[in-house]
């Protein structure tokens, strides 16, 4: 039986985070906006400035790929990519720069899954890293209109009432959570599982501000919201704005 477009964005709201390493020398290479870009798609980027570093992390975090430029730096990328894909079994793929075309033949020869354009470009990654965990990257599905707040999540806008509202990435799912949930009561648990991966950290009170910054950027009233209801004890229902 075919699952409705609700039941496929809840599932692609719960998703694990895909993670990935990207080992690059040249700070100017390693975090363009295009990196940054894949946030919104469901990845976290840890950026490493060595080879070396790039192997203590990937031993200790377990990420899903590791991308490493071809110059590494203390360690020749084609060593990396086989200590990685040997003994720590992690899918790498190796950055490729103007005039550096001589490494691709190397780097695939001792394991690299692919070899990618250096600077990184989003398009180009997204489609490795999605056939190495299908179900981790988010695809951008069509604009959610909850009553007069709408939401983008392939423009990364948001409006209500025709008013555009800047939101920084974490409040911008989180409201995409709610969105894709109205009306629905929403435990902390469910909330901090569906953005952080993981169960619900009690003793922290990162949910709570973000819910505050997040009713504040809507112009919702702490003291009595109308859109972000705490359910008290419980958790919070969205109710989309007439």
């Amino acid at each position: 039986m075919r699952s409705s477009p609700a039941l496929a964005r809840s599932a692609d709201l719960r998703r694990p985070r895909f993670r990935l390493i990207v080992a690059d020398p040249d700070v100017a290479m390693s975090q363009p906006s295009s990196l940054a870009e894949l946030d919104r798609h469901g990845v976290d980027v840890e950026v490493c400035r060595s080879g070396g570093e790039a192997l203590l992390a990937a031993a200790t975090r377990r990420p899903d790929a590791v991308v490493v430029a071809a110059e590494a730096g203390e360690l020749a990328s084609t060593e990396v990519v086989t200590l990685l894909t040997a003994r720590v079994g992690v899918p790498v793929l190796v950055g490729i720069g103007t005039g550096k075309g001589g490494f691709a033949g190397p780097a695939l020869s001792a394991g690299a899954t692919a070899c990618v354009v250096r600077p990184y470009v989003v398009d180009e990654l997204l489609p490795i890293l999605r056939s190495i965990r299908p179900e981790a990257i988010a695809v951008a599905g069509p604009p959610l209109q909850r009553g007069s707040l709408r939401l983008d999540s392939d423009k990364l806008e948001v409006s209500l009432h025709g008013r555009r509202i800047r939101l920084p990435l974490r409040e911008f799912d989180l409201l995409r959570y709610f969105m894709a949930h109205a009306d629905r009561l929403l435990t902390r648990d469910e909330i901090w599982a569906a953005l952080w991966g993981g169960p619900a950290s009690h003793a922290s009170n990162t949910l709570t501000v973000h819910i505050k910054r997040l009713r504040a950027r809507l112009g919702d009233d702490q003291s009595d919201p109308r859109i972000i209801l705490t359910v008290r004890g419980l958790g919070y229902r969205f109710v989309p704005p007439a």
